[in-house]
C-alpha cells in the first residue's frame, strides 16, 4: 500500500490515517463495520485493520464512533468484544464517542478500552463526527461520521463512487471502514475550498479543491482531476524521445 504523507500524517488507502508523532492508527466506522455480514464485507474490514496494525506497529488504535449504540445488543456487544480481543493486545484502544451511553462505557472499560467524548492529544482533536460550528483553530480536528465520496468515470451506470478524505480549514474527515456506509457527495454548500484525497485500490490521490474538480475522460483512468492540475499537464513540455 502507498499512503500519502501530509506532514505528521499519513493518509492510508485502507481508509485510515497514521499519526506519526502519536504512534497512532485512526479509523472511523469500525464498530458498525464489524456488525456487517460476510457477504457485505466483514472479512475485508478485519483484514484491513489487521494489515494496518501489522504495517505501522502503532502504540495506539483510535476508533471514532458508535458510542450511541447500546452494548446490550448481541451484535454490538460481540463487535466490541471482538475488537478488544483481536486488536487490544497489539495497541491501546482509544474509543472516541460523543454522548456515549453508560453501558457502552462500562463494557468498553471492562475490556480494557479507554472511552472519550472527544480526545485532545498533541496538536490534534479527535471527535466522533464533524461539527463545522465547533472548531479549535489551534488544533487539527480529525473526525468521522460522514462518509464522503466522489463519483468517477462516465460508464453506462454513472461510474463508481470512491471514498475520499476531505480536508477543510482546521479539520480532516476520514472515510468509514464500514463497507455498508452511505456515501455523501463532496459537492455540498460550504465545501468548495476543501481539499479532496481520493482512496484508490493501492494509493491515495490528491485531486485538488472541490470547487476546481471536473470529470475528465482518459486521464488517470477517468478519475476527476482539478482544472489547475489539468492546465499544468497541458503546459508541461513533452519528454524527449530516446534514440
Amino acid at each position: 500500500m502507498s499512503g500519502l504523507k501530509l506532514g505528521d500524517l499519513v493518509l492510508d488507502p485502507r481508509r485510515a490515517i497514521y499519526v506519526s508523532s502519536l504512534r497512532a492508527v485512526v479509523c472511523s466506522g469500525v464498530h458498525s463495520g464489524l456488525q456487517t455480514s460476510i457477504s457485505d464485507g466483514l472479512r475485508g474490514v478485519i483484514e484491513r485493520v489487521d494489515s494496518l496494525l501489522n504495517e505501522y506497529q502503532p502504540e495506539f488504535f483510535v476508533v471514532l464512533g458508535s458510542g450511541g449504540a447500546s452494548s446490550s445488543s448481541t451484535s454490538f456487544g460481540s463487535a466490541l468484544a471482538g475488537m478488544a480481543n483481536r486488536w487490544g493486545k497489539r495497541a491501546k484502544l482509544q474509543l472516541v464517542a460523543q454522548n456515549a451511553q453508560a453501558d457502552f462505557r462500562e463494557t468498553a472499560k471492562a475490556l480494557g478500552c479507554e472511552v472519550h467524548n472527544e480526545l485532545v492529544w498533541g496538536r490534534y482533536r479527535f471527535v466522533e463526527r464533524e461539527d463545522r460550528n465547533n472548531l479549535e483553530v489551534q488544533l487539527l480536528t480529525i473526525c468521522g461520521g460522514a462518509h464522503y465520496s466522489l463519483r468517477v468515470g462516465a460508464g453506462p451506470f454513472g461510474g463508481m463512487k470512491l471514498p475520499v478524505f476531505l480536508k477543510g480549514f482546521g479539520r480532516l474527515t476520514l472515510p468509514s471502514v464500514d463497507p455498508t456506509a452511505t456515501p455523501t457527495s463532496v459537492f455540498r454548500p460550504g465545501f468548495e475550498r476543501c481539499d479532496v484525497f481520493a482512496v484508490g485500490h493501492q494509493r491515495v490521490l490528491p485531486l485538488g479543491k472541490v470547487c476546481d474538480l471536473k470529470s475528465v475522460k482518459g486521464i488517470v483512468r477517468g478519475l476527476p482531476i482539478s482544472k489547475a492540475t489539468l492546465a499544468a499537464r497541458r503546459r508541461a513540455p513533452a519528454e524527449p524521445s530516446e534514440g
